[in-house]
């Protein structure tokens, strides 16, 4: 993840295989994300809780969090084709997939916790967003050492970071809230 490679090929060539655990992982990924927000709808959302059968909320915020990373990944390719070569974006792809499936394991052990242990919500919260933040902070990394080495490339990774990551996490919160209350609304 942190070294630099410059080689073409050296005969490592995608297999099908890996692909088909990426997409499993990506859809692991969604649902303990949709099984920490049922956690919230839990205690924030007392009345979507209270009606809605659990099943109904945990595949409505799956289903969420799959639309939300299929979107990304269409956005980051479609802005990383318009602005920079075939390499990058590749190069890009891969970490961006690493980031999302190494979430998806940190963020199982709390899930668990949460699930088996009854984890105090606050505590949860802040192991949550703390591992959300070093998750961004470490494809941040990535960005700026993949697109934006130059000296002014630092205005560009602002935007572009705030832009595609920053701001779709506060999308897919509100989206996950409205998508409850309207599992409420035709329950």
């Amino acid at each position: 993840f942190f070294h630099r490679r410059v080689r073409d090929n050296l005969f490592a060539e995608r297999a099908e295989t890996e692909l088909r655990g990426q997409i499993f992982l990506i859809f692991q990924t969604c649902l303990v994300l949709a099984v920490l927000f049922f956690d919230v709808t839990r205690k924030m959302q007392v009345e979507v809780f209270n009606q809605v059968s659990p099943y109904m909320i945990l595949g409505m915020d799956t289903a969420v969090c799959l639309v939300y990373f299929t979107t990304k990944i269409g956005l980051y390719s479609f802005v990383n084709s318009v602005f920079f070569d075939t390499a990058r974006c590749r190069r890009f792809t891969e970490a961006y997939l690493l980031c999302i499936l190494a979430l998806g394991v940190a963020l199982f052990p709390p899930a668990l916790l949460m699930v088996y242990f009854d984890l105090n919500f606050q505590t949860l919260m802040w192991v949550v967003i703390c591992l959300i933040a070093v998750d961004k902070l470490l494809l941040l990394y990535k960005i700026w050492s993949i697109f934006f080495s130059t000296p002014i490339g630092w205005v560009h990774l602002f935007m572009y970071f705030c832009t595609l990551e920053i701001a779709p996490l506060l999308v897919l919160y509100r989206a996950m809230l409205y998508a409850n209350n309207f599992l409420l609304t035709i329950n």
